[in-house]
């Protein structure tokens, strides 16, 4: 495939960068300096949401509705004193999740949000003995339950709920710049903690302690961000991680059943986030790295890397240091529409940025699968005339087809009234050239999306 070095061209209120992305400012939050994100159903209503920090503001709520982002409320208005991470989880092992984040001043406060009766509630459920920075939630211990993992300049510490209070044990004392990731890294159907301090740390539970174990890492070097994911869409699980300092660079590194082996990705030296997304129409994982300078300015660029069976490239620029929305990374299906996009802060003003591919990685939900088990024909495609047919050969017809063209960020382009039959002839005169998504609502069983092309 014919890779672009793409450069930006700033269109308000959307950026069209080159012939692959898509980036849109859903919106700034009401304070700037927005610093983390994450995606997540924190209402517990079945609806994906972003939510956002800003650094001594509060934690804002965003959700996509129908065809626009709206700021929907505030989690926790502010001021907070230097709030940076962010995470959700169901940290109290009971069905619901909430939201986590903790302050960077001294004897910093650990706040948990939930959503109930129509508005948000805080707990703070603990002070830090110094400043907080990462929060991770997740199953360390490999004995099904999640708990709240809290770091800063004081150590690591495990926060546990009992069924009625929270209570806490050190980890480490070691300083920790941002938060880590809990996962399977070496294969084996255990999952371990793994930190960062100097080097990587790695945590694993004995069964009465967590022990620790240092990564191979460069002299001098400082590890800003990790995740645990399956880069390579091979089926094995990798730490990937961006160090600054000495050599720095952004680094993968593989557990081979002895030891840990480091595999460059790119040996330029920036703070910045790493993060590991399927965005494209192939269903792959790339490595995307920030390049960013959070608190001097406008940030530099954000990068796409994948593996081509042999070594890490570099296949292009996602977003240019004009944007400015280069900080922290998140993924998943924001506007509830099946779609992976990719979200990002812009430090200096709290715009939030929404990164689509041109052809996007269609995540399609289990209850549309019922259309995936039977044949769906959509014709012709590329679509060269008038009519667009559809035809579905599925196991009854007792429910109603509704049929919408959305052109590529999500947008309806016309609504084709609900049929009860299983074929369709469309017409979309107000679609011009280019590449659309068909979706298929099918009753209540789901919703397929089809990728089309308009020549």
């Amino acid at each position: 495939m014919k890779k672009y070095t793409l450069l930006l061209a700033l269109i308000w209120p959307s950026i069209l960068i080159g012939q692959q992305w898509h980036v849109v400012e859903i919106g700034q939050c009401p304070t700037p300096e927005a610093y983390d994100l994450v995606l997540a159903d924190g209402q517990n209503d079945g609806t994906q949401r972003l939510y956002v920090t800003t650094k001594n503001g509060g934690v804002y709520e965003w959700t996509h509705d129908v065809n626009i982002w709206t700021l929907s409320n505030s989690v926790h208005p502010g001021p907070i004193n230097d709030l940076m991470h962010i995470a959700a989880g169901e940290a109290r092992n009971d069905g619901i999740t909430r939201i986590y984040f903790a302050e960077w001043a001294p004897a910093g406060r650990i706040f948990e949000a939930f959503f109930s009766s129509g508005t948000w509630n805080i707990n703070v459920i603990g002070n830090a003995p110094d400043r907080n920075t990462g929060v991770v939630v997740g199953d360390a211990r490999n004995d099904g339950l999640n708990r709240l993992y809290i770091s800063g300049t004081y150590g690591l510490h495990e926060w546990s709920w009992n069924g009625s209070s929270w209570s806490n044990a050190i980890i480490n004392g070691d300083y920790h710049e941002v938060s880590g990731d809990i996962g399977n890294a070496r294969n084996d159907g255990i999952n371990r903690m793994v930190m960062n301090t100097s080097c990587l740390n790695e945590l694993s539970w004995s069964g009465s302690s967590f022990d620790q174990s240092d990564f191979l890492c460069p002299p001098d070097s400082w590890t800003d961000a990790v995740q645990i994911a399956d880069g390579r869409n091979d089926n094995t699980y990798r730490v990937y991680v961006n160090t600054t300092d000495g050599p720095g660079g952004r680094w993968e590194y593989t557990w081979t059943g002895a030891s840990w082996t480091r595999t460059v990705i790119d040996s330029t030296s920036h703070r910045g986030d790493i993060h590991l997304a399927k965005l494209q129409a192939d269903g792959s994982n790339r490595v995307y790295t920030t390049t960013s300078d959070y608190f001097n300015g406008p940030a530099d660029d954000l990068f796409e890397y994948e593996w081509d069976g042999a070594k890490w490239i570099k296949t292009g620029t996602v977003v240019d240091a004009i944007s400015g929305a280069t900080a922290m990374l998140t993924s998943g299906i924001g506007r509830n529409d099946d779609t992976m996009r990719m979200y990002t802060p812009y430090y200096v003003t709290g715009g939030i940025y929404e990164i689509t591919h041109i052809s996007p990685y269609v995540q399609i939900s289990a209850t549309a699968n019922v259309l995936y088990k039977n044949t769906i024909d959509i014709f012709p495609n590329p679509w060269t005339n008038d009519v667009l047919h559809i035809e579905l050969d599925l196991d009854d017809s007792a429910h109603e087809l509704a049929v919408e063209f959305l052109t590529m960020d999500g947008r309806k382009v016309k609504t084709e009234l609900s049929q009860r039959n299983n074929t369709i002839d469309l017409k979309c005169e107000t679609c011009t050239p280019g590449m659309y998504l068909l979706s298929i609502q099918y009753g209540s069983k789901g919703r397929l999306t089809k990728k089309i092309i308009r020549l």
